[in-house]
């Protein structure tokens, strides 16, 4: 039996077998609902966590393949004794026809295109810095080369009977590889890429990217650029550290984390020389009033070129 419309708050998690599967029951429910239960053309209006943001989460991905007609935000407040954050929504199970889906957050209003060019919604969700987003990170251009080395320095290799990963140098250890930004960890391995000059960050804590000349390996935690010149890393770090960028960082950032495919989606920016922040503004076309936004956002000033 399939149903013309579902009106649900899923279970949140699975209290039987928490421990393997945290706060995921919800994520399953809404799938085998939507595809199990629900007729084509049919409508699913629920309530659940707001926690679907990021590019990897396939409850936003199943809103932009449909006909996603509403998204609130914000409304835990209809739930005061739960400590998490709620949103409800109305899906409709057809095709995404382009027709754009109204948001409402708090007394704010407005209208996207929520389809699989936004790639994430923003932590802090609003009509403006939706549209910075979208002006940097989903206008479709060429991307930066972002690499990354998963497997040689994954951290579990520090738990292995012949470890080729420590937190602490030693003879048997004489590779410096970046882990966070402050630490950096040893191992036995050289990482094909760590004698390339490249600008390096972590996806953990704030997003800080620097040039290193060839110096540092670096963990599962690690993404980088490489760089033909001293100059050209230093002008690309100087870039990536800019206020738009930082304010990106910012906002793509969930449970603590940079995320992958944020990483793998940033544009390429000039290497040839260092903007400021008002060169990087313009370069990508962002209002005064979007400007303001990302300045408020990050409290910051100002920055001139170097």
């Amino acid at each position: 039996m399939k149903f013309d419309v579902i009106l649900t708050n899923p279970p949140f998690q699975d209290r039987i077998n928490r421990k393997k599967t945290p706060h995921k029951l919800w994520i399953d429910f809404t799938l085998n609902v939507f595809d199990r239960l629900l007729r084509e053309g049919g409508s699913l209006v629920q309530v659940s966590p707001a926690s679907f943001a990021s590019p990897s989460n396939v409850v936003l991905d199943l809103m932009a393949k449909h006909q996603t007609h509403v998204l609130r935000l914000e409304t835990e407040h209809h739930f005061p004794d739960i400590a998490s954050t709620f949103s409800d929504y109305w899906i409709e199970k057809s095709p995404n026809d382009a027709r754009p889906t109204l948001v409402s957050i708090g007394d704010e209003h407005f209208k996207v295109e929520l389809d699989d060019r936004v790639r994430y919604l923003p932590n802090d969700l609003s009509r403006l810095s939706l549209s910075i987003h979208s002006k940097v990170m989903f206008a479709g251009g060429p991307k930066l080369p972002v690499e990354w080395d998963y497997v040689t320095a994954h951290n579990i290799r520090r738990y292995d009977n012949n470890p080729s990963l420590r937190e602490n140098q030693d003879a048997d250890h004489p590779y410096p590889v970046f882990h966070t930004n402050k630490s950096t960890w040893w191992s036995s391995i050289r990482q094909g890429w760590a004698d390339h000059r490249k600008v390096m960050w972590t996806r953990s804590g704030y997003t800080k990217p620097f040039y290193d000349a060839g110096v540092l390996g670096g963990t599962d935690m690690v993404y980088y650029v490489r760089v033909a010149t001293d100059a050209e890393g230093r002008a690309l770090a100087h870039n990536l550290n800019s206020a738009l960028f930082q304010y990106v960082y910012k906002t793509a950032k969930w449970s603590g984390f940079g995320n992958e495919r944020v990483f793998a989606g940033l544009p390429q920016v000039p290497s040839d020389s260092c903007l400021t922040d008002d060169e990087m503004f313009a370069l990508f076309s962002l209002t005064h009033e979007e400007v303001e936004y990302v300045r408020g956002t990050l409290g910051t000033r100002r920055r001139a070129a170097r």
